[in-house]
């Protein structure tokens, strides 16, 4: 079938207003296109539907949810990646707006030849005017070097915003690996709700006035001492570290990370212990308090992702940042409370215990699952399989529990041990079983895939494949 054949489907698709009916046109779609052709028929769909007249208490989280779904995606070695892509999918449905914006409108004529320079749209961005804004970025984002220019560009711009929760920023990162995953397929449809998002909305500034003039005191020192080889911060020094960004002043925190820098320590060995103790955040806290326990790895993990992209001053820019709002969200995240761990007892529950852990995550059970976890860690079990049984707990649940928020954890979790060499970066892993345990369950679309697909009901760690 065409492309065109698929996006008539999709928009037909986001006329069923109930699940079953969505659910059923959903599975035969999945018959005959590929996962990326869907997400990227979906995500289309989703940016048509996602903007709004006013941002005042807060904006759609579908896009990015589409977004992870697909980073999250990698983690499956089955053909259950269908059900992240299967509910955030729903959720674009959901969150939609009734009728779609008219893009060729939105986009208008080209830009002029001589309009198409980063020194035009330097001075039209002055403006925040979205309408003379997007036709120029969309066009100059022809260029791959351009793409990176105006990423970065931009990054400059969002990186000290800390309106609903640093999303700006975090928005832009995911928008950036969903466009390059796609090999930039639509790009134009990706990229408005993000632009939108960002230029219809006033900035919040807190910590990041802090940050430049701390930078702008220190740039020299820093810019020299910066090592570029991969190092390990030291497991020793973790505790003290992880007390200092949760307790000192802000300027203290800074000063600290500078010696760091200055002793050897790399951006990529202090990202990984800021999310280190962003996860601790987590581990520690009630779930009355999860929007500002989960935010600090989510923001961190995003910034560090692109750093590749940004400037050199801006990679510097965004671990300050980084420290300063994991130091701020650990405060309203407080009190912490390190959590009972109950292990394994029995030979039967030690010989399979990635079944007792996802058992214990379905049925609530903190304690238990993180002794299941424990027991796995101890005995090395943890393997690529296991991180995909946690990918599916994840997208189990329907986007009324968290809208996306735990696909979002999931995936930083998941992509930060993969990543890590560090000694302690199971914290991810603990932090991950306690929010998908802690969380309230709402299964109702992952049965109803499951009733189309004529999938018998049973448990990941069992049966492996559901076959999606």
């Amino acid at each position: 079938m065409s492309e065109e054949s698929l996006q008539e489907k999709t928009s037909a698709l986001w006329e069923k207003t109930q699940s079953h009916f969505y659910i059923s046109s959903f599975s035969k779609l999945n018959r005959t296109f590929s996962p990326r052709e869907i997400t990227l028929a979906f995500a289309k769909e989703v940016a048509h539907r996602s903007t709004q007249k006013k941002y005042d208490v807060g904006f759609r989280h579908a896009m990015m949810g589409l977004e992870t779904a697909w980073q999250l995606s990698s983690f499956y070695r089955t053909k259950s990646r269908w059900l992240p892509i299967g509910q955030m999918g729903w959720y674009g449905l959901c969150e939609a707006s009734q009728d779609p914006v008219d893009f060729k409108k939105v986009l208008g004529p080209p830009p002029l030849s001589e309009e198409l320079n980063f020194e035009t749209l330097k001075k039209v961005y002055a403006t925040q005017d979205f309408q003379k804004i997007f036709p120029l970025v969309v066009f100059l984002m022809r260029n791959p070097k351009d793409r990176k220019k105006f990423f970065a560009y931009l990054m400059s711009h969002v990186l000290s915003d800390e309106l609903n929760m640093g999303n700006k920023a975090i928005y832009l990162c995911k928008t950036w690996h969903f466009c390059e995953a796609m090999k930039w397929e639509n790009y134009a449809e990706i990229w408005f709700p993000v632009l939108h998002y960002i230029l219809n909305t006033k900035p919040h500034l807190e910590s990041y006035p802090i940050v430049e003039v701390f930078y702008n005191q220190n740039w020299k020192t820093i810019l020299a001492a910066i090592q570029k080889d991969d190092v390990v911060f030291p497991k020793e020094q973790f505790d003290a570290f992880r007390e200092g960004i949760y307790q000192d002043e802000r300027s203290q925190t800074l000063e600290k990370i500078l010696r760091w820098i200055q002793e050897g320590q790399s951006l990529k060995s202090l990202f990984e212990v800021i999310k280190l103790s962003a996860s601790d955040i987590v581990f520690q806290s009630s779930f009355e308090r999860w929007v500002t326990a989960i935010y600090p790895l989510i923001y961190v993990e995003s910034l560090e992702s692109c750093c590749s992209v940004m400037d050199p001053q801006d990679q510097v820019k965004a671990l300050f940042m980084s420290a300063l709002l994991v130091k701020k969200w650990a405060i309203l995240s407080k009190p912490f409370e390190t959590p009972e761990q109950i292990p394994l007892k029995t030979i039967d529950e030690k010989n399979s215990p990635q079944y007792f852990l996802e058992y214990h995550i379905k049925h609530g059970r903190v304690a238990e699952a993180l002794g299941a976890l424990d027991e796995m860690i101890q005995t090395q079990k943890i393997n690529e399989f296991t991180l995909e049984l946690f990918a599916f707990c994840a997208c189990k649940n329907d986007y009324t529990v968290m809208f996306a928020h735990d696909l979002k954890f999931a995936y930083a979790s998941l992509h930060s041990y993969r990543m890590s060499h560090h000694p302690l970066k199971e914290k991810y892993l603990k932090a991950l079983t306690k929010l998908l345990a802690m969380q309230s369950k709402n299964p109702t679309l992952y049965h109803s895939l499951c009733n189309t697909q004529r999938i018998r009901l049973g448990y990941f760690s069992v049966d492996g494949d559901f076959n999606f």
